[in-house]
């Protein structure tokens, strides 16, 4: 923060008087900062948030910023006061909240003086503001060229809070700012730091292609399924006490349900219909699925491991969930027969992000010691229907967990070597420090 100001720090979530002086002293030493080469944007950002979080005496500011798509919003830059910790990485979308986007679109300043009762908030009270202790927020969306490209959020913890036309105003000239900082780093690292995520979103929209296509594959493969069924159970009753005939028609329902199940994992792929994300403490989600994790083990020894402190995510707890447990039955078939473990470890984790600073996030990481994965196929593990099981798989599961952690805005490393076994790791964008 810039020590341009001579008044004494005000404590968070202390609302300021109107008129009170700070905001114009927090004004000159925003109209100071400017991105230079090499520094980049979230730096100049993280100075901007933490000074504003001062100056309007509020827990949480963050800095917003839309995809191009314009479907989605990503967190560049969260200051959450006492921790001074920078967060990054969540992902918004759209059809998750939508009242919420239009509304970005309608006002110059959201303010929200009590979140429980304000229609605009329902949407994510439950999932976002009920978890986070957020009672009132002033949001401010960030303009450039008349086009709206994000929003900086002003996030207040404590009892409802009355916003005044002093703390409206600075809002909507800190997006001013921000608006212009974003402008000044265009040529040098703006466009580096979206780059990734511009990426993640036109990956996202070309498995939504692919899976509307296998969607409407699968919806007719159902139909025929369900008239196989029928049959078989017209050949069962045909078939009486005869114990032969009872016994193929007992596997061939088995191949029907197998079917269904590949089915259900290509209508999954195409769905384009809201997902229900919320604020997750993924620890927690790990010990309630402990005991199901041991068991699809089948046998293969599993250990779970929790380092905490472990900041809180935001994503489908029913998403983290099946991700998880669909890796661990891909270590268990890693095994083929071999002696071996399965772990799985949760921790915070620091990656250098493609703005070339260094975040933390919350990673998630399933490894065995199985057969490993060929060079070729590691290189598309994540497409549709590429699978190191042969004819026992179906080449979709590492695919749907590839989309789930790509719509929390986090991303996925994986090290295998042949003989050696496999570790994959996700990583999940916190959206509020650990305590």
């Amino acid at each position: 923060m810039s020590s341009a100001s001579s008044q004494a720090p005000r404590p968070a979530g202390e609302p300021v008087a109107d008129g009170d002086s700070s905001f114009d002293a927090a004004r000159l030493r925003l109209s100071r900062l400017h991105v230079a080469d090499g520094k980049p944007l979230r730096a100049v950002f993280h100075e901007a948030v933490s000074d504003v979080a001062q100056a309007l005496g509020v827990r949480r500011v963050g800095i917003w910023l839309f995809a191009e798509d314009r479907r989605s919003i990503r967190c560049d830059c969260l200051y959450q006061h006492p921790h001074q910790e920078l967060l990054a990485g969540t992902v918004l979308h759209e059809q998750d909240f939508p009242n919420y986007f239009r509304a970005l679109h309608d006002r110059r300043v959201v303010a929200v003086e009590d979140v429980e009762g304000a229609p605009i908030t329902e949407e994510f009270r439950e999932p976002y503001l009920r978890p986070l202790g957020i009672s009132a927020m002033l949001d401010a969306p960030i303009f450039r060229d008349g086009e709206i490209i994000g929003i900086v959020c002003h996030e207040h913890v404590g009892a409802p809070r009355c916003w005044t036309p002093a703390e409206c105003e600075f809002a909507a000239a800190v997006a001013d700012t921000i608006a212009r900082l974003h402008a000044e780093s265009a040529r040098h690292l703006a466009e580096h730091s979206l780059e990734a995520f511009h990426a993640h979103a036109r990956q996202l929209e070309q498995a939504g292609v692919i899976g509307r296509l296998a969607s409407g594959v699968a919806h007719d493969f159902k139909n025929v399924l369900n008239g196989v069924l029928g049959f078989a159970d017209l050949i069962a009753d045909a078939a009486g006490p005869n114990q032969q005939v009872q016994g193929l028609v007992q596997g061939l329902v088995k191949a029907v349900d197998l079917g269904n199940r590949l089915t259900q994992d290509l209508l999954s792929l195409g769905q384009d219909r809201p997902s229900r994300p919320g604020v997750v403490d993924v620890a927690q989600v790990l010990r309630r699925q402990a005991d199901l994790l041991r068991v699809s083990a089948d046998g293969v020894g599993l250990k779970l491991e929790i380092v905490e402190p472990l900041s809180r995510v935001f994503i489908d707890r029913a998403h983290l969930e099946r991700a998880v447990l669909n890796l661990v039955v891909n270590a268990r078939d890693a095994m083929a027969g071999r002696s071996g473990r399965i772990r799985v470890h949760v921790q915070e984790a620091h990656r250098r992000t493609s703005a070339g600073d260094d975040a933390l996030y919350v990673m998630l990481e399933v490894a065995d010691t199985g057969v490993g994965i060929p060079s070729e196929i590691r290189e598309r593990l994540f497409e549709p229907y590429v699978t190191t099981k042969g004819d026992k798989g179906t080449g979709l599961g590492l695919t749907l967990v590839h989309r789930m952690v790509a719509l929390a805005g986090g991303f996925i490393e994986v090290d295998s070597e042949l003989g050696e076994g496999t570790s994959i790791r996700l990583y999940l964008p916190r959206i509020t420090a650990g305590s």
